[in-house]
């Protein structure tokens, strides 16, 4: 699945390769560094939260990643909202993806 989060890890990954690292090694960095910084594994299909055949006891790294992919969109609507702009036009999820990616793939 192509998340956010699998899209920085991309950019992160061709960065690396851009400056000469294995190919192998940057997807496998890549996808540790965006995992740890996220706090969850990446690597794993997320979990649909409102689903309820996906609640369980324990919280799962796929639930973790659900959590956040849920989060965005609202995070756009609110930042939209607080700065007068309707929501999802100017600042949609997909915008705030693509930002992220750039910014990793440029450094």
């Amino acid at each position: 699945m192509i998340t956010p989060l699998s899209n920085d890890a991309t950019a992160l990954a061709l960065y690396k390769i851009s400056k000469g690292e294995n190919t192998s090694n940057s997807v496998s960095k890549a996808i540790g560094s965006v995992s740890g910084a996220a706090g969850f594994n990446i690597y794993i299909e997320p979990l649909n939260i409102t689903d309820q055949g996906n609640f369980t006891e324990n919280v799962t790294d796929g639930h973790y990643y659900g959590f956040y992919l849920a989060s965005i969109s609202q995070f756009m609507k609110k930042i939209s909202e607080d700065q007068g702009i309707k929501p999802f036009e100017t600042l949609p999820a997909i915008r705030f993806a693509k930002i992220s990616y750039d910014d990793i793939r440029a450094d």
